[in-house]
């Protein structure tokens, strides 16, 4: 990825942060529909767009390659399909969550570990984009009624989790090394990234 597809990606996570920032105000009450069932279809709308902007990053990491796979590339709007083509080919594509931590070295005064909290896994996407659907289709009368109220309680659960696995993340790019660090910024701030070298005791050169 070069940077311009870096910068396509910061605009895709730019968006992500505009539509948490919708999340957040309905469940502070800042915002309302003025209906509750209104306001958690409102709500994961949005996660199921951000479900899809994250897809979207991976394809831009793997342009290339994913382009060879899938030529209608720039048509394709389902994220679990996405994601599924996209590890075909890249396996390791999925944004990995990060902590930055000082540290005393002559070589570096920083290093970038796992983030050990709860974040969304792969496995959170996709029961989180089967919910959306689920809850973004018009309910069958003679069907299970759907709890509005409980996917309301756990619309702050998902959301911390996004939070968490964005805020500060690896991009990894297909078989090479290097990877991008994203940070989402603060409130108001846009999303930058920093182009980085993996360092190893075998491997002398370190760039970021």
């Amino acid at each position: 990825m070069d940077a311009v597809g870096a910068v396509r990606y910061c605009e895709l996570m730019k968006e992500v942060k505009y539509r948490t920032q919708v999340v957040h105000r309905i469940l502070v009450g800042e915002a309302t529909t003025g209906f509750m069932q209104t306001n958690v279809e409102v709500i994961y709308l949005q996660f199921r767009k951000i479900l899809e902007l994250i897809a979207f990053g991976s394809l831009v990491a793997s342009l290339d390659a994913y382009a060879k796979a899938r030529a209608d590339y720039s048509r394709d709007w389902h994220a679990s399909r996405v994601l599924k083509a996209v590890a075909a080919i890249h396996p390791d594509f999925y944004p990995r969550p990060v902590t930055q931590h000082k540290v005393q070295n002559q070589r570096h005064t920083a290093e970038l570990r796992k983030y050990e909290g709860d974040y969304l896994s792969k496995d959170d996407f996709e029961t989180l984009y089967d919910l959306c659907g689920g809850l973004l289709h018009s309910q069958n009368p003679y069907g299970k009624a759907l709890k509005y109220e409980v996917h309301l309680d756990a619309a702050q659960g998902w959301g911390m989790k996004i939070r968490n696995l964005l805020n500060a993340h690896e991009l990894r790019l297909i078989n090479e090394d290097q990877f991008y660090l994203i940070q989402m910024g603060s409130a108001d701030a846009g999303p930058t990234y920093n182009l980085f070298q993996r360092f190893s005791e075998d491997n002398q050169e370190l760039e970021g």
